[in-house]
């Protein structure tokens, strides 16, 4: 015979899922409310329009220089760049009448944009290849005219000097392409050995090869530097949004079971079981990195950042509030559920002796004790169950001053589920549970201590749901 009895209190998988989608919609509400402001949203904006504008500047600097040494090469550079041009412009116009726009609607324009440029600049530099490739068999065709050859060859190795000049000023070429200028810088002085050496038409011949692969590096370049921007400020305005999402999100209103918004404000981090700090850390981390060493990015990084792991540090905290919120409704059922047994057991001629949370932590167990004039005493229990959709386990271990059969136990045990059942609980049969030694640890307080947070669960009486299922 045991005097330690406990049952299983949990809310139906019908009304957690209809609990769930109310509170799904009040944090999308919330979620849209905590948007970035409208002064980050245009800092952005101003941002990449500066950006696209030295973009523009540095193609025209660059059409303007080589149309000094070479027509047909030129020409190639301003057809593979017509496209480009016009595509940015688009992207700025776009940009320009956008800033009254909340940044979802720019982060979409950043990734289209992002899209579409890699695909055209692609098919640049497919027919950028085979428009130089012609070009080389027309100088190949030249090779056995002698007229002023040295004369052309420093021409074309000057040209390649210029490329040269130009990516180390505009690009960061070691970043995007490690060796590549040494070893072209290496040809460029190749083809200046060959004039030395009295191989003029080698030495243009040369010359002209490393301008081509210089143009097609260029290209390249640019495609690379794009790229990062677009994703760079693209992650700077996911990962900046989210960390003011969730620094606004710290305290938030409770819901009852009904699935109701509660005066009440719950703190999220206190709720989550200290979840919500080390996730505003790890964000503010990266928000840090991404404004202080943003050079260090890769790509490849930054597009983690956009598909993969910022997006799941949302879905992170969106599962942060829903469970600060299912913890602290769970805490005022708990604070209900014992009222209820309180009342069943007062009714069977017991009274109040003390009651408290377990440490005075509202996340742990709700405990109270009761005696009747005969002296026999009812520890309760209800105790909260990890890993589960808001169940709980209520014990009840009588300390009766007669011995009592085990009939009369179970018999007072089930009462206690009825009286529950009333309420639209699912209550599973009652358990016997081995004799052990239970006591309080340290005093407790008089009276049902009410929690401060969590506001009302609203259990209420119901003849429709919560019959107890028949004990074992």
């Amino acid at each position: 015979m045991s005097g330690h009895k406990k049952a299983t209190i949990s809310i139906s998988q019908e009304e957690f899922n209809r609990l769930y989608e109310a509170e799904k919609k009040l944090r999308n509400l919330e979620k849209n409310q905590s948007r970035r402001s409208d002064v980050h949203q245009q800092e952005t904006i101003q941002a990449l329009l500066s950006e696209l504008a030295q973009t523009q500047s540095r193609h025209q600097e660059f059409l303007q220089t080589i149309a000094q040494y070479d027509a047909s090469l030129s020409a190639i550079e301003e057809q593979a760049n017509l496209r480009i041009v016009h595509q940015q412009e688009e992207f700025i116009h776009n940009l320009e009448h956008m800033q009254a726009a909340n940044s979802q609607e720019t982060n979409r324009l950043i990734a289209e944009h992002t899209e579409s440029f890699l695909q055209i600049i692609q098919e640049e530099k497919d027919k950028h290849e085979t428009e130089l490739s012609s070009l080389r068999s027309e100088i190949q065709s030249f090779r056995d005219e002698r007229v002023n050859q040295n004369q052309t060859a420093r021409s074309a190795i000057a040209m390649a000097q210029k490329y040269l000049h130009h990516i180390r000023q505009n690009y960061d070429h070691e970043k995007f392409a490690p060796g590549m200028i040494r070893k072209l810088e290496f040809l460029v002085s190749q083809a200046e050995n060959h004039i030395q050496l009295g191989m003029p038409e080698a030495s243009y011949l040369a010359a002209i090869d490393v301008c081509n692969q210089l143009s097609d590096l260029r290209l390249s370049l640019e495609e690379s530097t794009q790229e990062w921007m677009l994703n760079y400020y693209h992650v700077s305005q996911m990962a900046t949004e989210l960390l003011e999402s969730a620094n606004q999100r710290q305290r938030v209103p409770g819901i009852d079971l009904e699935g109701n918004i509660q005066p009440e404000e719950i703190d999220v981090d206190y709720w989550s079981g200290n979840k919500l700090v080390p996730f505003l850390e790890l964000v503010e981390n990266i928000v840090v990195s991404l404004q202080n060493e943003w050079h260090q990015f890769s790509t490849e990084e930054l597009v983690k950042l956009r598909e993969q792991l910022i997006p799941e540090l949302e879905e992170s905290l969106e599962q942060v509030i829903f469970n600060a919120r299912m913890a602290a409704l769970n805490s005022q059922l708990r604070i209900n559920i014992a009222d209820i047994i309180v009342q069943a057991l007062q009714s069977q001629g017991f009274g109040m002796v003390d009651s408290r949370y377990d440490r005075k932590d509202q996340r742990r167990e709700y405990v109270a004790r009761m005696r009747n004039y005969q002296g026999d005493e009812v520890d309760i229990q209800v105790v909260p169950l990890p890993g589960t959709n808001g169940e709980n386990e209520w014990h009840l271990l009588s300390h009766d001053s007669e011995i009592r059969t085990e009939h009369e136990l179970i018999q007072r045990a089930r009462e206690l589920n009825n009286a529950l059942a009333g309420y639209g609980l699912d209550i599973s049969p009652i358990t016997v549970v081995k004799e052990e030694k239970v006591g309080y640890q340290v005093p407790i307080k008089k009276g049902l201590q009410q929690p401060s947070e969590p506001g009302t669960a609203y259990l209420r009486r119901t003849k429709t749901h919560g019959t107890p299922r028949k004990d074992s």
